[in-house]
């Protein structure tokens, strides 16, 4: 069955769109996994946090790894089921 012009334009999109989806998926669960390993740039430059990824330390007591990890993969979880729709 051959498709029509503008068919395969929409085809093309559909991928196209397809794969955005698929890329930002892929970015928050790289995210997930760095901060999990407590990558000091993210920690410092991108999250403004001083010091150590340590939760407790005196350069920055406030500081949790875990929330950040799980707003990542709850953020690609989220990307999965829209991109459904």
């Amino acid at each position: 069955m051959a498709l029509t012009a503008s068919q395969g334009i929409m085809k093309c999109c559909g991928f196209y769109c397809a794969m955005l989806a698929c890329v930002g998926v892929y970015f928050y669960l790289v995210m997930a996994f760095f901060q999990s390993q407590a990558n000091q740039f993210l920690i410092q430059e991108l999250e403004h946090f001083p010091g150590s990824a340590n939760a407790g330390s005196p350069q920055n007591p406030y500081y949790d790894q875990s929330t950040w990890v799980t707003s990542f993969l709850i953020t690609a979880a989220v990307s999965i089921i829209r991109s459904q729709y």
